[in-house]
């Protein structure tokens, strides 16, 4: 175990109780709300800037108030929903499931943050957090990991119009 390998684990100690003390309810739902707000908002910022076209001029600052504009309302709703989720769960005196689920998010959060930093760092071969994950036993499975699901030839290059990939797929 080397410095690496600690740092993992006080990531996933954050996460793991951070995910415990909120619930899964809380964890998911806060998630959902960033992800489905930003597809939204990137799917739809267009149709919304032209509804705009009266109220503000700038072409520059339309698109931008478009998209803060969805990307707050959906936030908003999902977080609704995850407070009536929340009320039902308590309702039915499941906090115990709901901690124990958010316990185990907070595992997979880990997990998934630990596979794209050691993606992005091997995959723009960046020589000192190469180095840095040599020795790294969390880092190793990693790796093997996602050898595993081939992605030596993702290409970052050709997703270029994220919004329209979004669009096409919503």
């Amino acid at each position: 175990m080397n410095f690496a390998d600690l740092l993992f684990l006080l990531i996933a100690l954050f996460f793991v109780i951070k995910g415990f003390f909120r619930g899964f309810i809380s964890e998911f739902m806060s998630m959902a709300a960033l992800i489905l707000g930003l597809i939204a908002a990137l799917a739809f910022q267009n149709q919304v800037a032209s509804l705009l076209k009266d109220m503000i001029k700038s072409d520059t600052f339309r698109p931008l108030v478009a998209f803060f504009l969805i990307f707050i309302g959906t936030y908003i709703i999902v977080k609704l929903l995850e407070l009536l989720l929340h009320n039902a769960i308590e309702a039915i005196r499941m906090n115990s499931l709901d901690r124990l689920l958010g316990f185990v998010w907070g595992l997979l959060e880990t997990s998934v943050i630990i596979l794209i930093v050691v993606f992005l760092i091997y995959r723009f071969k960046f020589k000192a957090g190469m180095s840095f994950l040599d020795e790294s036993v969390v880092a190793k499975y990693a790796r093997d990991f996602l050898h595993g699901l081939h992605l030596e030839g993702f290409d970052l290059d050709k997703v270029k119009d994220l919004p329209g990939v979004i669009k096409k797929n919503v």
